[in-house]
């Protein structure tokens, strides 16, 4: 007659296999995906859960900032992490009593595009495209990027206008030649950063 496992055995058993699980995907997840990136509108995403094929999703963020998932819902993830999406998700399938114990995997599948415009007396106005993960850049290199100022650029006045997350736009003057001029002579200046959305102009000086 063929003993029977205790039960504690197969407890265990069970314990150390989900560790394991939950290992390999902490390890796949920072491998593909930085978890303290910042998602945005238009961030083309996966997400999956551990053992529940069913309820994996790829969808764009949308307009609203906002998400679909079967069973739990609609949820708003613009400017969340995607570790802290992965913790609030697995709390809602708990806190809703869909799951027990879920294991929650989120991934950029394709980013959006983040740029800045860049108007006024500069070499190559246009617009600035961002790298995928890089969610502020100093202004002084934002400038560089399209060549710098001309000889007629109001360098101590140029203008940012952002549009904040209520519709609602606030009009920044900086005095980038003073920042330029920090920089150069390692001074400590303080820091404008350009963000997605915002526009620069460089005025001209009349002559």
């Amino acid at each position: 007659m063929q003993m029977k496992l205790p039960i504690f055995k197969i407890l265990i058993a069970l314990l150390i296999s989900t560790l394991f699980a939950q290992s390999l995907l902490s390890q796949a997840r920072s491998d593909a995906t930085n978890p303290n990136y910042r998602l945005s509108v238009r961030d083309r995403i996966s997400i999956s859960v551990f053992d529940e094929p069913e309820l994996a999703i790829a969808q764009g963020i949308d307009a609203r900032g906002e998400i679909k998932l079967p069973l739990i819902g609609n949820f708003k993830i613009e400017g969340m992490t995607i570790r802290e999406v992965e913790e609030m998700l697995e709390s809602q399938y708990v806190t809703q009593k869909i799951l027990r114990n879920p294991i929650v995997s989120l991934d950029v599948l394709t980013y959006s595009a983040k740029e800045v415009s860049v108007l006024g007396s500069v070499p190559r106005p246009g617009q600035i495209t961002f790298p995928p993960e890089i969610e502020k850049i100093d202004i002084v290199e934002v400038i560089s990027m399209v060549g710098g100022f001309t000889p007629l650029s109001k360098k101590k006045d140029v203008k940012v206008t952002r549009t904040l997350p209520n519709g609602s736009q606030v009009l920044l003057t900086v005095n980038v030649e003073e920042m330029i001029e920090g920089k150069k002579k390692n001074k400590q200046t303080e820091t404008t950063y350009i963000y997605p959305g915002d526009l620069i102009f460089v005025d001209e000086i009349w002559l």
